[in-house]
């Protein structure tokens, strides 16, 4: 169903930068996050700490449909050179486009054609159960 879904997707123009890392092209999306699930507990960043200081970043590009077996591979692997999707884990990213793109913020829509994404390490206390499984180290 998500492929098809992705089908009817508008694709946007753009380029995605990372601090060793930039790749251009047109796509539906970028998902960033520091959690692992992205509303309705859907787990889009299964790799994702909320106390490591790291972003991570699912890119999906155009997916013709002669490249869906690969991209599901893609999906499973999780790796940063796939062809229709890669998954990075960095301090920030920066997207561009040729024209604003909307954006989810958590939630509340918004529209960009610039933006930059940053972690900050530690600017909020959290109580944690011991060993939550969103924490890079088990709680003492």
């Amino acid at each position: 169903m998500g492929a098809i879904l992705a089908t009817n997707v508008r694709h946007y123009q753009g380029r995605l930068t990372l601090p060793d890392y930039e790749i251009s092209g047109t796509g539906p999306m970028a998902i960033v996050g520091n959690g692992r699930q992205a509303g309705g507990g859907v787990q889009v960043a299964p790799r994702a700490r909320i106390d490591d200081g790291l972003l991570d970043i699912l890119a999906v590009r155009d997916i013709p449909a002669s490249g869906l077996l690969t991209a599901a591979r893609e999906l499973q692997e999780l790796s940063p050179d796939g062809e229709y999707i890669s998954y990075w884990q960095t301090p920030w990213a920066e997207v561009c486009t040729e024209e604003a793109i909307p954006v989810n913020l958590d939630g509340e829509p918004q529209r960009f054609s610039k933006v930059r994404y940053e972690a900050v390490p530690r600017a909020i206390r959290l109580i944690a159960p011991p060993n939550c499984p969103l924490l890079s180290a088990t709680v003492k």
